[in-house]
């Protein structure tokens, strides 16, 4: 294959050049026309829905300037900000923002493959745009991040490639913007200024000093932020969690078994999955590392054939790889938990292969002598069957159950992926479904607390004590710093009525989260249960503490000073504070509220204080229709002898 020269400019290509971007455009979006119908998936939830930072009014601060997000990928969280307060909850318009940024990139695509003059310029970026690998990139809102910065990276090169030409420093300005903006989008494009020392070789056939020196400044924005990516990886996205405990040599083999992968789905795009099954290639035989030694000896033989019949080889082969560095495993990436691969992997390097297999045909049936109008209708024909492939794949995306009902199906060995589909389930009240897929997340990794816990939660609500107890200590002992399934099992047990059981599990809870309010409250609340008041009257305290005027805890600790035997009159006044500022924050409408405020009154011995408020508590409860309450307010004021009317002080 060599490169083709561009057509002359005049009026006749103008227009058709005009006619051919609008078709690429509009058969993007045609293509993608059902993402449309979808809902958030997977991890909207976290980036999108259910992420603080992208809801919060002083969100933009916070998304450039501190290390709450999991990436330092600001310029999609700020897109993601924006487009909240435009569609808030619909997902409709994020999909569409999607879809546009693809069609814009297969657009831009386009004119990058006719500057370097790859045959089948159009029809490239035609395949690109109905790719079905695609899909995990353009119909799943998460991966804007790669759509926008695969746009931004395509205008860097475009903006390169014009800087080639016609050598102004306006064109270089330009390329060195974009690429920064992509870069904040996504580091995955981070090997942007080997890709133009490759462009520079396979215009000119050679990278001279100039060239080299043009390209430091890409190399250093490549640098920071992707260190920057690392950061964020390694302390906010990772954490402790071992993702690939293998070496340097297992990695090496598993790249190889990636880039072979990724061809493939390039050229035969079938048995498509969000996640696929995980290889384990720990400890390393020669067979792991025949496909990176094959990858190695073709790209020699390509080298060595450089200047003849391996060029184009060479730099579509050569691009795919570079592109796909980034995400072959050598640095830890938190999804390599699931899975080493992934089709929204390939998005930014799947245009060099493409480029390579169809620039390469098409130069072959030109040099042919084959018919045009048969060309036209094989082109045809890949692109309607692709497209039909595209269409199909995005019907995973209608909603969360439908995605990872998919996932599973394709992937059951994915314990992540059991564990999100039994997650889901267990929302939606399909309990029986939801514990047969968690019980194989436990199966399938047994020493996930996460896993257990949720297991335990479900056997806790479908009135299996004795598995759930099962779970959650096991749970526990496995969670060894963190406190929610010792609270778990501790409230199972206190409903059971092993409250001297739970108090121990509120106890190690309280010990591994010393600043949970609900933690503090719920330890007071089962020793308050045991009569042990002075053992629970520092938890309450505490309790309201860490988080003031929390209406559980006012209404519990009243109640244990008012009914603590002998209260010290420091603790009666401290109840009846408590109680007045309770009412206060529940605007005197509900009758509970009041109760206690009466309960602090007759521990004080202000009989006719507690009776008034009783008789207000009364009159609430009859006009909620509480019947119940009604009734134990009446047996109270019964208790009262009619003529009392000492002990009054001054409300």
């Amino acid at each position: 294959m060599t490169r083709e020269t561009t057509n002359p400019p005049g009026p006749w290509h103008a227009r058709r050049r005009l006619a051919a971007g609008l078709i690429l455009l509009g058969l993007a979006v045609t293509v993608y026309a059902p993402a449309m119908n979808g809902g958030f998936v997977w991890d909207d939830e976290t980036l999108i829905t259910g992420n603080p930072v992208v809801q919060a009014p002083d969100g933009l601060r916070r998304i450039w300037l501190t290390t709450e997000s999991t990436d330092y990928f600001p310029l999609t969280y700020t897109s993601f900000w924006i487009q909240w307060r435009l569609w808030g909850n619909d997902p409709a318009g994020f999909h569409l923002v999607n879809v546009l940024l693809h069609a814009a990139g297969c657009l831009v695509l386009w004119r990058v493959l006719v500057g370097l003059g790859i045959p089948g310029a159009w029809l490239g970026a035609a395949v690109f745009a109905v790719h079905p690998v695609n899909v995990a990139s353009v119909a799943w809102i998460s991966e804007q991040k790669n759509t926008l910065s695969q746009l931004l990276f395509l205008l860097a090169l475009w903006a390169y490639l014009r800087h080639s030409v016609t050598g102004g420093r306006r064109m270089y300005v330009a390329a060195l913007a974009c690429f920064l903006l992509a870069l904040l989008a996504k580091t995955s494009v981070v090997m942007l200024p080997v890709v133009l020392l490759g462009i520079n070789w396979w215009l000119r056939g050679r990278v001279d000093r100039r060239q080299v020196v043009a390209s430091i400044p890409f190399f250093a924005l490549s640098a920071i932020l992707g260190l920057v990516t690392v950061w964020f990886q390694y302390h906010q996205a990772i954490g402790d969690e071992v993702v690939r405990p293998e070496g340097f040599v297992s990695r090496l083999a598993a790249a190889g078994w990636a880039v072979w992968f990724y061809v493939c789905k390039a050229l035969l795009p079938v048995g498509l999955s969000m996640v696929y099954p995980r290889w384990q290639i720990d400890p390393v035989t020669v067979v792991d590392l025949l496909p990176t030694l094959a990858l190695v000896a073709c790209l020699l033989i390509l080298w060595r054939h450089r200047h003849s019949r391996g060029r184009a080889g060479l730099a579509g082969l050569g691009y795919t790889v570079v592109m796909l560095l980034p995400v072959l495993g050598f640095a830890n990436m938190a999804f390599m938990k699931y899975s080493l691969v992934a089709d929204h992997f390939q998005y930014a390097a799947l245009p060099g292969i493409l480029a390579l297999v169809i620039g390469t045909a098409v130069h072959g049936w030109k040099r042919r002598g084959m018919s045009l109008p048969g060309g036209i209708i094989l082109a045809a024909v890949v692109v309607a069957a692709l497209s039909g492939l595209t269409w199909q794949r995005q019907s995973i995306f209608q909603d969360n159950g439908t995605f990872l009902r998919d996932t599973v199906a394709r992937t059951p060995g994915c314990a992540t992926m059991r564990y999100n589909l039994g997650t889901h389930l267990a929302i939606q009240g399909q309990l029986v479904e939801a514990r047969e897929h968690l019980a194989a997340a436990v199966e399938l990794d047994p020493a996930n607390w996460e896993y257990r816990n949720n297991l335990g939660r479900l056997y806790s609500v479908t009135d299996r004590p004795g598995l759930a107890i099962q779970h959650y200590t096991e749970a526990a002992r496995l969670a060894s710093d963190d406190a929610t399934p010792h609270n778990n099992l501790a409230m199972l047990l206190s409903r059971l009525g092993r409250v001297e059981e739970a108090i121990v599990h509120h106890q190690r809870a309280v010990e591994l989260e010393p600043r949970s309010a609900e933690l503090h409250y719920n330890l007071a609340r089962a020793l308050q249960q045991q009569g042990r008041i002075e053992e629970a009257l520092p938890g309450f305290r505490e309790t309201l503490r860490l988080r003031p005027d929390w209406p559980p805890a006012l209404d519990s600790l009243t109640w244990a000073l008012s009914s603590k035997p002998n209260p010290t009159p420091p603790e009666i006044a401290e109840a009846i504070s408590v109680a007045r500022r309770l009412c206060v924050l529940t605007g005197h409408s509900s009758p509970e509220p009041i109760c206690a405020l009466a309960a602090a009154y007759d521990a004080a011995g202000r009989v006719a204080d507690a009776k008034r408020e009783l008789h207000r508590a009364l009159e609430l409860a009859r006009n909620m229709g509480n019947t119940a309450l009604a009734s134990g307010i009446e047996t109270r004021l019964a208790a009262y002898p009619e003529d009392e009317a000492s002990g009054n002080a001054a409300p």
